[in-house]
């Protein structure tokens, strides 16, 4: 069977799928700002022909930062290969504070 691999992007840029790009999954709300709220099976907004049911604690700016990132270090692994980095190297490339 041959290998799925995500598709391949310049290491400058930061893919994202379509459908999370044109929904409100990850709010504007500061990280630091008030207590996050916890959804459960809500309806998240979307452009028409995207359907995005969400449950947990509520995604913020700084979360689609490090989603974009995992997915980022995921493109060169096939798809369902568990994909191991450091927290450390993570925050390193984020260039947030240690």
């Amino acid at each position: 069977m041959p290998s799925a691999l995500l598709p391949l992007w310049p290491n400058g840029v930061r893919g994202i799928p379509n459908a999370i790009a044109r929904s409100a999954l990850f709010n504007v709300a500061s990280l630091r700002k008030g207590e996050r709220k916890n959804y459960r099976q809500r309806e998240i907004s979307a452009l028409n022909g995207i359907s995005i049911t969400y449950t947990g604690e509520e995604l913020r700016q700084d979360d689609e930062d490090v989603f974009l990132q995992i997915l980022h270090l995921a493109r060169t692994h096939d798809l369902g290969t568990e994909v191991q980095f450091t927290g450390h190297s993570l925050m390193t490339t984020l260039m947030w504070t240690i």
